[in-house]
């Protein structure tokens, strides 16, 4: 999860809106609402200097390597 436009070269990515932020200790975990559409969840581990985080109506983009990435099939 990074700012907008602050994912790494090379990255799948797809921009969004955080909706919500909810601290469980260990971990930070953010639904993000896709430009796209649809949602999805993000956890984050807090390893402390995660302070400033992300706050809900902040753009961002989720990311992932493209070798991390399934394809689906199609509902029917």
């Amino acid at each position: 999860l990074w700012p907008a436009g602050g994912a790494p070269p090379g990255w799948h990515t797809a921009p969004g809106t955080v909706a919500a932020r909810v601290y469980l200790g260990d971990e930070l975990q953010y639904r993000v609402e896709l430009g796209a559409g649809g949602a999805v969840t993000v956890a984050v581990r807090n390893d402390g200097r995660s302070d400033a985080g992300f706050r809900p109506g902040d753009p961002v983009v989720v990311g992932w390597r493209p070798e991390d990435g399934s394809l689906l099939p199609p509902v029917a």
